[in-house]
C-alpha cells in the first residue's frame, strides 16, 4: 500500500506530529480475474472518537483527477461514504466495459484510492491545543488477471533473469512472465562484502519488462550471489538465490 498526504486544516505552533491513517483496508491488494463479476474490499475506521468521510476511486496510480474514473476498467461503489467511529464497510469493485480492452496475455495494474477526510473530535480539553488535521490518501493495487492459471511463485522466481549493468552501478531484473513481480528484498554478496539494495515504492516489475535497482557500491568481484525475496498472491514471501559470473 502507498500513503499520500493532503493537508486539510493547519493549526501548528509547537508540536511533534504523528501521521497515521485511520481508515485502513483489511488487505493490501485486490486480484481481479476475468471470470469475476465483482470484488469486495473491507475498510475499517480505526478512530474511536470521530467519523471519517471516505472518498474512493480507481486510476492508474498517477492521476488525482477522480473525474477520469470512467476512463478506467474498474469502479468503486459507494464512491463517497461517511464512516462512524469503528465502523467497517464493504466497498464493491466492479468492472466497466473498458475491461474488455485490456491485454489478454498479461496482467494489468490499477490502483484503488481511499481518501479520508477526518471529522472533528469534540473534546473541550483540545480546544486550545496545538493541532494539525490532515487528509490521507491510501492506495492499494488492483491486479487484473485475464487468464485462469494461478501464479507459481517458485517458477517465476527461478525464471527471473538477473544481471549487472555495463557500468556495474545497478542490477537489472528481467521478468519474462505475464505476472507482476514484487520484490521485497534484494541483496548482493561477494568477496567484497554484502550490499542491500533500496527498492523504493516503485518496485513492481511489469510483465515482460525489466527494472534497474541502483547499487550502493560498484561491484569489483568476479562473481556475486544475488539473494532476492518475492511476494506471491497470498502475500507470502518466497526467497531465492542466484550466482552470477561477471
Amino acid at each position: 500500500m502507498r500513503f499520500l498526504i493532503h493537508f486539510v486544516a493547519l493549526n501548528l505552533l509547537f508540536a511533534s506530529v504523528s501521521i497515521q491513517a485511520v481508515v485502513m483496508p483489511l488487505q493490501d491488494r485486490v486480484l481481479f480475474r476475468a471470470t469475476d463479476s465483482e470484488k469486495r474490499l473491507l475498510i475499517v475506521n480505526n478512530d474511536s472518537h470521530a467519523p471519517v468521510l471516505l472518498q474512493s476511486w480507481v486510476d492508474d496510480g498517477r492521476s488525482d483527477d477522480i473525474s477520469k474514473e470512467k476512463n478506467y476498467p474498474f469502479a468503486v461503489i459507494p464512491a463517497v461514504v461517511r464512516m462512524t467511529p469503528g465502523k467497517i464497510i464493504n466497498l464493491k469493485i466492479l468492472p466497466t466495459e473498458k475491461v474488455h480492452g485490456l491485454p489478454e496475455d498479461r496482467e494489468s495494474l490499477f490502483w484503488v484510492n481511499l481518501y479520508e477526510i477526518p471529522g472533528l473530535k469534540r473534546n473541550p480539553q483540545l480546544n486550545n491545543a496545538n493541532k494539525m488535521e490532515i487528509g490521507l490518501k491510501t492506495q492499494l493495487k488492483i491486479i487484473y488477471r485475464p487468464f485462469k492459471k494461478n501464479m507459481d511463485i517458485n517458477n517465476i522466481g527461478k525464471g527471473l533473469e538477473i544481471k549487472l549493468s555495463e557500468s556495474k552501478h545497478s542490477l537489472e531484473l528481467d521478468n519474462p512472465s505475464p505476472y507482476y513481480v514484487t520484490p521485497v528484498l534484494l541483496k548482493i554478496k561477494s568477496s567484497s562484502g554484502e550490499q542491500s539494495l533500496k527498492l523504493g515504492m516503485d518496485r513492481m516489475i511489469a510483465p515482460f519488462s525489466q527494472k534497474h535497482f541502483n547499487l550502493p557500491e560498484v561491484i569489483k568481484s568476479k562473481s556475486i550471489a544475488v539473494e532476492y525475496t518475492l511476494v506471491d498472491d497470498a502475500g507470502k514471501d518466497a526467497s531465492f538465490t542466484k550466482l552470477i559470473n561477471i
